[in-house]
């Protein structure tokens, strides 16, 4: 579950972005499982670790680490 506290708060992401550019592996998304799950949810299909095709939004690249 996400939770969005406005405020600060020890131990918490203050910036999601550049902590996910951080600690992003290439595997979370070509897994199998994620790929199911992007499928069912969102109805797109996982093309390569950095290209996901959306119905809604076309292709949705990730063009780089940082």
């Amino acid at each position: 579950m996400l939770k969005i506290v406005l405020g600060d708060i020890d131990n918490s992401i203050y910036h999601p972005p550049t902590y996910f550019d951080n600690v992003y592996l290439d595997e979370w998304i070509t897994d199998d499982f994620s790929v199911n799950v992007i499928r069912d949810i969102d109805k797109s299909e996982v093309i390569s670790a950095r290209v996901i095709d959306s119905p809604f939004l076309g292709s949705i690249y990730k063009t780089s680490d940082c």
